[in-house]
């Protein structure tokens, strides 16, 4: 299971639409600040996305997500499964 950090930091961005979903993500909040090619999750859809050089997101490839080392995939899908239990995705229609 994912450890808790013991500092987390949010970081407004440009509103960019989620690709998988299009809810609109403006904030990013992680241990660090977003940087290029780093991998997040839309909080809505729980969709693996990647950082681009302008901040803005994109779907993580397959190909990215297999280059990835095999604990960070599953430190992502761990925390992916903690937070569909703790705060289900919002609907939109």
């Amino acid at each position: 299971m994912p450890t808790r950090p013991d500092k987390l930091t949010t970081t407004a961005l440009a509103p960019t639409p989620c690709p998988a979903c299009g809810v609109p993500l403006a904030h990013a909040t992680g241990t660090e600040p977003p940087t290029p090619g780093g991998v997040t999750l839309c909080g809505h859809c729980w969709v693996y996305l990647i950082f681009t050089v302008d901040l803005g997101v994109r779907r993580l490839s397959d190909g990215e997500w297999l280059a990835l080392p095999p604990a960070r995939r599953e430190f992502l899908t761990q925390l992916r499964d903690v937070l569909r239990q703790h705060e289900p995705p919002t609907t939109h229609h």
